[in-house]
């Protein structure tokens, strides 16, 4: 079984949704705790809010990480073997990312982090295969059509802040990156979509048409990214709610928290032991996001309804603080659930 050089064993299906919400859930809800916790490090608020320290994750209070990935190489993370089950040989990384304008700051800390992401989890877990691809929280102009839809894989990029690049099809023809591709060089073009996306952020919508069989099919856009074999890791990174589809101006995704959850279970056989689901979101208030610029938030709104679609899955959910100057911590933890959820992998067929 050959050994992955994997750059997102962690960045799974990853959602980056902007803040710019009109719904903020002013409460402070209580931060997340226990299994389904990572505080990612950062944040300036109370403990019990949203982290403590100064918020730049190196001591010094300038504001400025010092290490955005701080893992020890070829340590995993995780306090299994690292090998994971015999039958999980595969992972197709779901990232969903959110272009809209707020998000300028999260893009650049995610692109920088993948080179250091790269190294240090490469020797983590042995895999036959993997697969990333990467969608945006709206129909995303950098796509040339047929793929300008929700949910199709970014092959090119446009817009404000973004690489402004064609960045597949890749190695093996398809619009997703694999074990054939340098991860490193991929990712840093594919990854940065830019904040030129629409206002009405609808990362779940990807998230579920990304995975949807018509998306998948002989000839359209994510042919071959999904597969029977594979543990499915969905990356979720937003600073915005996905809100309700009926309660305000600008619809969100359709459908609540347990549509999404079966639309991951579908597309998976029913397994759930088959999916991992990473969502790196707002857990409080005060937090460190920036304000947005149009409707004058501070910060990232509080993300309930994520949330919830994420512990949906219980063992194989982790939740993090997307204000965090730091991810290091977030993905030093998930890895145990992803090598936990490949200890459970089902085989199909």
């Amino acid at each position: 079984m050959a050994t992955i050089e994997l750059f997102s064993l962690v960045l799974g299906c990853v959602v980056i949704s902007a803040c710019g919400g009109d719904s903020r859930d002013e409460s402070g809800e209580t931060p997340i705790a226990g299994p389904n916790a990572s505080g990612g490090g950062g944040g300036n608020g109370s403990e019990g809010e949203s982290g403590s320290g100064d918020g730049d994750g190196d001591g010094d209070g300038d504001g400025v990480p010092s290490v955005i990935f701080d893992l020890g190489e070829g340590e995993g993370g995780g306090g299994g073997d690292g090998n994971g089950s015999d039958d999980c040989e595969n992972i197709d990384f779901l990232f969903v990312i959110d272009n809209s304008s707020s998000m300028g700051d999260e893009q650049a800390g995610l692109i920088a982090s993948v080179p250091q992401f790269v190294d240090s989890i490469k020797n983590s877990l042995d895999l036959e295969s993997y697969n990333v691809g990467i969608v945006t929280s709206d129909v995303y102009e950098g796509n040339s059509a047929p793929c300008n839809q929700i949910g199709g894989l970014v092959t090119s990029t446009a817009g404000n802040e973004s690489s402004n690049s064609t960045c597949g099809p890749f190695a093996t023809g398809k619009n997703y990156m694999s074990n054939a591709d340098d991860l490193t060089a991929g990712f840093v073009c594919a990854g940065k979509v830019g904040i030129s996306g629409d206002g009405n952020e609808r990362p779940m919508e990807a998230m579920m048409s990304a995975i949807t069989p018509d998306l998948g099919v002989a000839g359209a856009c994510n042919e071959g990214f999904l597969r029977d074999d594979a543990l499915l890791v969905v990356v979720i990174i937003t600073d915005e709610e996905d809100n309700p589809k009926q309660t305000r101006i600008l619809e969100g995704s359709p459908g609540d928290p347990p549509d999404w959850h079966e639309a991951v279970l579908v597309a998976k056989n029913g397994y759930q032991e088959n999916s991992v689901v990473l969502s790196l979101i707002g857990i409080g208030k005060p937090n460190e996001c920036p304000s947005d610029q149009w409707d004058g938030y501070e910060g990232a709104e509080i993300s309930a309804r994520i949330r919830h679609f994420t512990e949906l899955f219980e063992d194989h959910g982790f939740l993090g603080d997307v204000c965090a100057s730091s991810y290091g911590a977030f993905f030093e933890e998930a890895l145990t659930v992803v090598e936990s959820a490949c200890d459970d992998f089902v085989p199909v067929g």
